[in-house]
């Protein structure tokens, strides 16, 4: 998720219309956050962002149901680094004229390999279950990142330079470069999320609608779902409600929506952070929850990830690690083919991934 830089933009989920997730300005903070911790604090010295397991561990919480299978959702720590610049850290920018910036997406490969993009430590962390943390290099500016099916990263500037980056997955060396004023993109500022769609890259742009990088293909209102049914989007509904609508691929716009979902939390809802879909059919909602106290900063928050049936029943809802602090970041949730959770959760001493499953 990712603050914007104009105008425009910054309506984001604040107005009445369709959109599509991503982007938003993070709850205010205190004005006298913790400091960074030294490269020598050890990251499990205090809670990153709330009580945690130990790294590694799988837990069954209480909140986490799913009443089409039955069972409860397991929990996993991909990786929990504190902030610095050394190995096994997350790079971040806390203090000074720049905006405060940490790790801003995740993407998981086709092997199950979660992606982090460490721009400020101009890297790229890859962990596969079994082996050690891997790094590759990654442009500083990049703010976006998909990995697509050949196990290929793909990085997107949208502010700097304004490119689409093919990477080495091994190297990092730039391997291919898709100029987005070149694709047609004309305000690049506006994206909002890099898409990959049959195969083909997108670029999302202001929440509502995709524009093709690698094809000749029309612009899409929505995000495509898995299953190639429907174009998806989202709605916050104040105070404390989302809903979802999913128009038919192929369907004119004047036609009702064939998916209409709607839910209603017990907390406000300060913005979407993520829509999806998995190979199943089932749609994905994750939404940040803050509620306000008396001196107007977060009181109470949460990172809610919701799930329907394509029958428009609740099929799963589980509660995320709730990132804190006002870090830029762009995507920060990531629902797996398979219909597993993964999510990237920020706290005064660093960062925790963690993966969920059924």
């Amino acid at each position: 998720m990712l603050q914007r830089r104009n105008a425009r933009a910054a309506a984001g989920w604040a107005v009445a219309t369709w959109a599509v997730a991503c982007t938003q300005a993070a709850p205010p903070e205190p004005v006298n956050r913790p400091a960074a911790p030294t490269g020598a604090e050890a990251p499990h010295a205090l809670p990153v962002a709330g009580p945690m397991p130990a790294r590694g561990s799988a837990v069954a919480p209480v909140v986490a149901t799913n009443p089409v299978q039955g069972g409860a959702w397991r929990r996993f720590e991909v990786a929990r680094l504190p902030w610095g610049s050394g190995p096994g850290q997350a790079g971040r920018v806390a203090e000074g004229d720049q905006n405060l910036e940490g790790p801003m997406a995740i993407d998981v490969s086709a092997d199950g390999s979660v992606w982090l993009l460490d721009q400020v430590n101009r890297r790229i962390l890859v962990f596969a279950d079994g082996q050690a943390p891997r790094a590759i290099a990654a442009p500083r500016t990049a703010q976006d990142l998909v990995v697509d099916g050949a196990g290929q990263p793909w990085t997107l500037d949208r502010l700097v330079d304004r490119q689409v980056r093919q990477l080495d997955a091994q190297t990092g060396q730039v391997a291919q470069t898709l100029d987005l004023a070149a694709a047609g993109v004309a305000e690049p500022g506006l994206s909002t999320a890099l898409w990959l769609h049959q195969g083909h890259l997108w670029l999302e742009l202001e929440n509502t609608h995709l524009v093709p990088l690698q094809s000749k293909s029309a612009a899409i209102k929505g995000r495509p779902s898995r299953d190639g049914h429907w174009l998806l989007s989202a709605l916050r509904v104040p105070p404390d409600k989302v809903a979802v609508a999913g128009v038919q691929v192929g369907q004119t716009e004047s036609g009702a929506p064939g998916v209409a979902l709607q839910h209603q939390f017990d907390l406000p809802v300060w913005a979407i952070a993520d829509l999806d879909s998995d190979a199943g059919g089932r749609v994905w909602l994750t939404a940040d929850l803050v509620r306000f106290g008396p001196d107007d900063r977060p009181a109470d928050r949460k990172r809610m990830a919701i799930a329907w049936t394509p029958q428009g029943k609740v099929a799963a809802q589980v509660a995320l690690c709730a990132p804190e602090g006002a870090e830029e970041q762009f995507r920060t949730v990531r629902i797996t083919t398979a219909g597993e959770i993964v999510n990237l959760c920020r706290g005064p001493l660093g960062i925790v991934v963690e993966r969920w499953a059924p």
